[in-house]
C-alpha cells in the first residue's frame, strides 16, 4: 500500500503530524509499537506531574511518616495509572477514527528508502511512504556502572513508575528534566 506520509512513532509530534497531514487530505500512516502519546504521556510529563502533585499532599499530611506515605503512594500510583490509561485510550481513538489515517501497532523498519516493514506479533505488512518522518522518542538507559544492571534495587524512570511500592531511600542518577521531577516527587513522598 502507498501513502503520502508515513510517520514512525506516535508521540505528541507523531500523532499531531498525522492528524494535520490527514486534515490536509494526505493519506497518512502512523506506526507505534508501545502506546500513542509517547514518553510524555506514558513515562514522563503526565505521570510525573501527577505524582508530584500527589507527593505535595503526602509531604504536608504525613511528613516523616513512611508507613502512611507508602499507603498514599500506592493510591497515587493507581490514580496516575488510571489517568494515563484514559488519556492513552482517548489519543488512540482520536487518531484511529480520523479520516485519511491508518494506524499500525507494531515495530517499523526500513526495507528501502521509501519502503517500510511493520511487524506486529506474527503479522508483517509492507508499505510505501512518499515522505517518511521518524519520531521515535527516547528510552532510559543505564550507565556503564559495574553491578548496576544486575541489582534488584535499580530502576529506570519507566520501571519505577510501574511500581506501587514506595522506596524507603532513592538515589536519582541523571539531572535532566525527568530526573529532577523524580527527585522532587520521591522527596515529597519521603524517600
Amino acid at each position: 500500500m502507498k501513502y503520502d506520509i508515513a510517520i514512525i512513532g506516535g508521540g505528541p509530534a507523531g500523532y499531531t503530524a498525522a492528524e494535520r497531514a490527514a486534515a490536509n487530505g494526505l493519506q497518512t500512516v502512523l506506526f507505534e509499537k508501545k502506546a500513542i502519546g509517547g514518553v510524555c504521556l506514558n513515562e514522563g510529563c503526565i505521570p510525573t506531574k501527577t505524582l508530584i502533585h500527589e507527593s505535595e499532599y503526602a509531604e504536608k499530611r504525613y511528613y516523616d511518616d513512611y508507613k502512611n506515605q507508602s499507603k498514599l503512594y500506592a493510591l497515587a500510583v493507581a490514580r496516575k495509572d488510571k489517568l494515563v490509561s484514559f488519556l492513552r485510550e482517548k489519543n488512540y481513538e482520536n487518531v484511529k477514527n480520523k479520516p485519511n489515517i491508518t494506524l499500525y501497532d507494531g515495530t517499523a523498519s526500513f526495507l528501502s528508502e521509501n519502503t517500510i516493514r511493520i511487524v506486529s506479533g506474527k503479522d508483517e505488512t509492507i508499505l510505501e511512504g512518499k515522505e517518511i518522518f521518524i519520531n521515535t522518542g527516547s528510552t532510559p538507559i543505564l550507565p556503564a556502572i559495574d553491578g548496576l544492571k544486575e541489582s534488584k534495587y535499580v530502576y529506570t524512570s519507566e520501571t519505577l513508575l510501574q511500581s506501587n511500592k514506595l522506596p524507603a531511600h532513592l538515589l536519582v542518577i541523571g539531572g535532566g528534566a525527568v530526573g529532577l521531577e523524580f527527585a522532587t516527587m520521591y522527596a515529597g513522598f519521603g524517600s
